[in-house]
């Protein structure tokens, strides 16, 4: 029976029927790439505690167990297992052995993940898909260790350090595309007030070429000096040079309106005033006849 406290973990095994129809084994699952979801912290658990160097010293079982195993072996081999491990079997005394090996790993690793997290500004941590590599890979490691190896308490640490890096990271993302979208804005801006500058340009020089009437010439003129002066306030506010233009095309057909109205009503005047010399030229010899 010695053997049952051995230093070695004893798996559970199945049932008979389920041993000669063994389940087939899970495919292994290529982990998501670390550049393109936040890094996840490898387990959940609660501020560093030192790590022991050796197993703790537990005793044989004492020779009142010893019955109920035997009648229970002679009645169901397979249950003796089930038995052990719902006792909390643990290694005797004599299977302790010291784990400096994994003990000075575990420290060199919890010392490696606080030198990286902790020895530079939070900016500087999350500056580079480099660096953020670099954390997955010790998370990665950290993950790797056997579940009694690393203390439980250091969880909590890797888990809220997880947490403030991605946080971080993910601000520093949106800082820089915040600063791209600022810089295309600029561009933009910059670009349509050169635009605009040089289609007003045009309609200075198409303004001058209309010259059909000298009077609505002048009033365009003044009209242009007062837009060029209260340019800089209006650039945001005009949507284009177009409908300046349209403007302008309307303000001379008005022009050519109230034209075309003044030489009607001066022809009319001056229809008025030949008859009026009509009717007097036949009043005058009306008189004179007489």
């Amino acid at each position: 029976m010695s053997n049952l406290w051995s230093n070695q973990r004893v798996p559970i095994l199945e049932k008979p029927e389920d041993v000669q129809n063994p389940s087939p084994a899970p495919t292994h699952i290529e982990p998501p790439s670390p550049f393109e979801q936040p890094i996840s912290p490898p387990f959940k658990v609660p501020s560093v505690e030192l790590i022991s160097s050796t197993l703790p010293q537990i005793s044989d079982p004492t020779p009142e167990d010893l019955p109920e195993y035997r009648t229970t072996i002679e009645e169901d081999p397979f249950s003796i297992l089930d038995i052990l491990l719902s006792k909390d079997v643990t290694p005797s005394s004599h299977s302790s052995k010291p784990l400096v090996t994994s003990t000075e790993e575990a420290n060199k690793l919890i010392q490696q993940f606080r030198s990286f997290f902790y020895s530079s500004p939070l900016e500087v941590l999350v500056e580079s898909l480099e660096k953020k590599q670099l954390f997955q890979e010790i998370l990665t490691a950290i993950e790797a260790f056997p579940d009694d190896t690393l203390p439980k308490s250091f969880d909590a640490e890797v888990a809220a350090a997880t947490d403030l890096f991605n946080k971080a990271y993910s601000a520093r993302k949106k800082k820089q595309s915040i600063a791209t979208e600022l810089t295309t804005i600029s561009t933009f801006q910059t670009e349509k007030s050169n635009l605009l500058k040089n289609q007003k340009l045009d309609l200075e020089e198409a303004s001058k070429e209309q010259s059909l009437v000298r009077g609505e010439i002048e009033k365009l003129e003044k009209r242009l000096q007062q837009l060029k002066a209260q340019d800089d306030l209006l650039t945001t506010k005009m949507n284009s040079i177009k409908s300046s233009a349209k403007e302008v095309t309307l303000s001379l057909g008005q022009s050519m309106e109230r034209k075309r109205k003044v030489v009607v009503e001066e022809n009319s005047n001056l229809s008025s005033w030949i008859q009026l010399l009509i009717d007097f030229d036949q009043l005058k010899s009306q008189y004179q006849i007489l």
